[in-house]
């Protein structure tokens, strides 16, 4: 992970957006253009404005990686049919399956680890990368 100085203006972490699927747009038709081509997730505009250092910028990235990587595994081991784009519509229909169950106690206990690792990847996200409301 690099922090990449495009032009003086334009700066920014690589990280690849949760619609990227083999280095293409899965929503090009409809995204949201203002916000591909200007957002600024929390982190880094905390770092633009020194008040976060490089170092702990890419440690919560890194955490972050290796957490949404391993979730990702478990889904195309364990659940290779679930057809989705996103991590986060893979995430909602999974999370929809299991709590609709009647008997969900051994389906919680069997993916215990998933749903652990689903729940800390959206509050490290809501945490680290969404803007808050101003």
């Amino acid at each position: 992970m690099t922090f990449l100085i495009l032009t003086p203006v334009k700066r920014g972490f690589k990280l690849g957006c949760c619609y990227l699927k083999n280095k293409c747009c899965t929503i090009y038709d409809n995204r949201p253009y203002l916000i591909c081509t200007s957002f600024k997730c929390k982190q880094l505009t905390l770092f633009l404005s020194n008040e976060i250092s490089y170092d702990e910028v890419m440690k919560i990235i890194n955490i972050t990686i290796v957490l949404k990587d391993g979730i990702e595994r478990s889904f195309l081991i364990e659940f290779p049919d679930i057809k989705a784009q996103s991590l986060n519509e893979k995430m909602d229909i999974f999370e929809k399956y299991y709590l609709a169950l009647d008997e969900p106690l051994n389906f919680r206990k069997r993916y215990s680890h998933l749903i652990l690792d689903i729940t800390k990847l959206r509050l490290i996200s809501k945490k680290y990368f969404y803007k808050t409301k101003t």
